[in-house]
């Protein structure tokens, strides 16, 4: 099987992405694209520069939407030798695109599990380790996050909010981390988008105060401080999916939502 990037020109018909949630529009194009056989089992993706010409949008889009297609499973990373479509059956893609993407309970708790693991952790390093420059990346999404309060505003508040998670990420120095996280960015923003709506207005301040209890904390240099004010802020997140989950009347909730991080 041929293991040469596709050509940097537009293939498949494909038109420029929209400008709204560009790297979930590249993921879905790419899973489109697969489910359809154009992109075949272990073949060897386009290189990001290739992506961002063919999908005309950033690198930064290309490889937001490639992370969360390798946390999915969908895309493996074989070292030195770039990005493959993993070899699965189309059921399986199914499987993994629909009961992921769409976050049911049970997925979304499996989602939060890893992020709080990666993100409490981030913050007792970043109390540690953060320099003035990580401090005034957290406080600009902070600004950016509080200066926004309208239904409208909805994706610019997911992504001030994703931003200042990412920057708490960032400041630990540790690109493992960075990684991480990054496996599972799709997949947070599918995540917020479904109890955002419901919850904007009544916890827009919330947010704001939570994030800005974090950011002292690790302004102070307290890990242990740090790494409580997030994980404090991860268990009120993972309340509102829980209220969402059982105001939908999902039969899944409580059946297996044990978080020992959260015992007192």
């Amino acid at each position: 099987m041929s293991e040469s990037p596709i050509s940097s020109k537009p293939p498949y018909g494909l038109i420029p992405i929209d400008a709204r949630k560009r790297a979930d529009q590249v993921r879905d194009s790419l899973i489109a694209l697969i489910r359809t056989g154009e992109l075949k089992d272990g073949e060897k993706l386009p290189t990001e520069q290739q992506l961002s010409a063919m999908f005309g949008v950033g690198r930064s889009s290309i490889r937001e939407a490639v992370q969360s297609l390798i946390g999915l499973g969908i895309i493996e990373m074989r070292p030195g030798r770039g990005a493959y479509v993993s070899r699965m059956s189309l059921n399986d893609l199914v499987r993994m695109v629909d009961g992921a993407v769409r976050l049911e309970y049970g997925a979304a708790l499996h989602v939060h599990e890893v992020r709080a693991m990666i993100e409490i952790t981030s913050a007792r390093l970043a109390a540690a380790r953060r320099t003035d420059d990580d401090l005034a990346a957290m406080r600009e999404t902070i600004e950016r996050y509080r200066v926004h309060n309208e239904p409208t505003d909805s994706e610019v508040l997911i992504t001030a909010d994703l931003d200042f998670h990412r920057s708490v990420v960032e400041a630990t120095h540790n690109e493992m981390m960075v990684q991480l996280l990054g496996s599972i960015s799709g997949l947070l923003r599918e995540h917020r988008r479904q109890y955002v709506t419901p919850t904007a207005q009544g916890m827009h301040d919330v947010v704001v105060h939570q994030h800005e209890w974090i950011y002292d904390a690790i302004e102070s240099g307290d890990p242990h401080l740090a790494a409580a004010k997030m994980q404090e802020h991860m268990r009120n997140i993972w309340s509102q999916i829980e209220e969402l989950a059982i105001r939908e009347g999902d039969p899944s909730v409580g059946a297996d939502s044990y978080l020992p991080m959260y015992e007192d």
